[in-house]
């Protein structure tokens, strides 16, 4: 990290919460916390990008679940220990996508029951480019509250993400 960066006091869960509670003009407040961690199910495992973020993340950026459900706001208050995967880890852990909705895993050695998987994600510039949207068949979300509780020593945030109310 650079000087600038150390200085800095850096947004917290707390302040995305303070944002979301009295700011009329933003429609969703998503904070985020981000890690690669070791996901594993049996024999299989990998490391892998793993999302602490709440329900308005999937508001923001337009995700859908393939079965089941994305985050809730109970989950987040409850420091759930639930888990949203992303096609491709939910194919890659279980032989098939849909298979996954509701076992368990475990991520960096604390044990998660998948709610949901996430509809695979396609985006081709060009027909001879790579699939563009990849990054988001390949990570998990976990609740903020979770991920600060059972991997962090801060409540320090590593993106916040706003969307503002249409002008009146």
């Amino acid at each position: 990290r650079r000087p600038r960066e150390h200085a800095s006091k850096r947004l917290t869960f707390r302040d995305a919460q303070y944002l979301r509670d009295h700011a009329s003009a933003l429609s969703a407040v998503s904070p985020g916390w981000a890690k690669q961690l070791p996901y594993r199910v049996g024999t299989t495992s990998f490391d892998g990008q793993v999302i602490g973020t709440v329900p308005d993340y999937m508001v923001i950026n337009d995700i859908k679940p393939l079965v089941g459900r994305y985050l809730s706001d109970l989950d987040v208050r409850q420091q759930s220990r639930v888990v949203v995967l992303g096609w491709k880890y939910a194919d890659s852990l279980f032989g098939t996508a849909p298979a996954a909705l509701g076992q368990g895993m475990s991520i960096g050695s604390k044990s998660y029951r998948v709610v949901g998987v996430l509809e695979r994600e396609e985006f081709y510039f060009a027909a001879w480019e790579d699939n563009a949207l990849e990054y988001r068949n390949e990570r998990a979300y976990i609740p903020i509250s979770t991920a600060i509780a059972q991997y962090s020593a801060t409540d320090n945030l590593d993106f916040l993400t706003l969307k503002a109310r249409p002008a009146a």
